[in-house]
C-alpha cells in the first residue's frame, strides 16, 4: 500500500496518532477526535479505515499504536510533504504556511515515481543555492549519490533513485 492512497484527512489521523504519542499523551480514539475537531463517529470510521489498511492498531486498552507500515506510510508523506513544502516556499516563494496547505493537498495524489523525481529535484537545488551556474547544464549533469548523500540515505525514495541509476 503506498502513501499516496491515503486522503489528506487520513494523513491527518496518522499524524495526529504519531504527534500524541511522540508527546506522551494516551492516545485513544476520543483523543484524536477531540485533536482534529471531528465527532467521536467520525473518528471511529476513519481509524477503522487505517487498521484495515494495517496502519494503525488498537491494544487491549483501546490504545492506538502505529504499526511499522503505518510508520513508513506516515515517514514518505512526510517527506513528500517536506520536498513540495520547500519548493513551494523557496523556489516559488509562497508563504510558509501557504506551502505548506498545498503540500499537504498535493501529497495524497502524488505517485511515487514523481515524489521520487521531485526529491531528486529539490536535492539538485539545494547544490545550487548561491552559485551561478546554467541551470539546464547542470541539471542535465546532476546525479545524485544516494550511497553518501546523509539525506538520500534516509530518504524514502531511495528504492526509485536506485531503480533508475540501474537503468
Amino acid at each position: 500500500m503506498s502513501a499516496s492512497s491515503l486522503s489528506h484527512k487520513a494523513t491527518q489521523y496518522l499524524q495526529t496518532i504519531h504527534q500524541l504519542a511522540q508527546n506522551g499523551q494516551e492516545v485513544r480514539q476520543i483523543t484524536v477526535a477531540r485533536q482534529l475537531k471531528v465527532s467521536p463517529s467520525t473518528c471511529f470510521e476513519g481509524v477503522l479505515r487505517l487498521m484495515k489498511k494495517k496502519y494503525v492498531t488498537e491494544d487491549e486498552h483501546k490504545h492506538l499504536h502505529l504499526t511499522p507500515e503505518g510508520k513508513n506510510v506516515l515517514a514518505t508523506i512526510e517527506r513528500n510533504q517536506y520536498i513540495f513544502t520547500n519548493f513551494f516556499k523557496d523556489v516559488l516563494g509562497n508563504t510558509p504556511p501557504e506551502s505548506k496547505h498545498i503540500a499537504a493537498q498535493i501529497e495524497p495524489i502524488l505517485d511515487f515515481q514523481t515524489a521520487g523525481e521531485m526529491c531528486k529535484f529539490s536535492r539538485f537545488l539545494e547544490t545550487l543555492k548561491g552559485q551561478k551556474v546554467d541551470f539546464w547544464q547542470a541539471w542535465e549533469n546532476f546525479e545524485n549519490n544516494i550511497e553518501t548523500d546523509p539525506v538520500c540515505k534516509a530518504c524514502p525514495h531511495k528504492s526509485f533513485c536506485r531503480k533508475n541509476l540501474a537503468s
